[in-house]
């Protein structure tokens, strides 16, 4: 797979991606502040050559800019789990297995109890010789 970043004016913007949807179903398309937008799309690198005609044949070339991104750019996340022998697990199950496994124990109460004193016993202390200085001062 390669990606391809496409910079185009903001009023195209709906035919490109229906021009591309053959490529690529979810073409990723950032709205920019300014006259024109990105899209990013994702295409089988043997098609490559064809997206870039069916653009330039669109008058791409004259209203925005065509960048091909390198081959180690475009590998996913996923693709490198395959490749390092790992498994990805999604942020929803994570929060899902840490709400699952925790659990408010007796432990956890007294140190929180336990450090709670100790930082205000330190912050009253501070405020002792905050509050010794200012009546000494002159």
């Amino acid at each position: 797979m390669r990606q391809i970043q496409i910079v185009v004016p903001d009023s195209e913007v709906e035919d490109y991606l229906e021009l591309l949807s053959v490529y690529d179903e979810n073409p990723l398309h950032t709205k920019a502040t300014g006259p024109f937008d990105t899209m990013i799309i994702r295409v089988e690198e043997e098609k490559v050559d064809e997206v870039i005609e069916l653009l330039k044949n669109a008058g791409l070339e004259d209203k925005g800019s065509i960048f091909i991104m390198p081959p180690a750019v475009t590998i996913t996340s996923q693709e490198k789990a395959v490749k390092h022998k790992k498994t990805i697990t999604p942020s929803v199950e994570l929060s899902a297995q840490a709400s699952e496994t925790s659990e408010m124990t007796r432990g956890f109460v007294y140190m929180t109890m336990i450090s709670a004193f100790v930082a205000t016993l330190g912050l009253l202390l501070d405020l002792q010789e905050f509050i010794n200085i200012v009546v000494s001062a002159p």
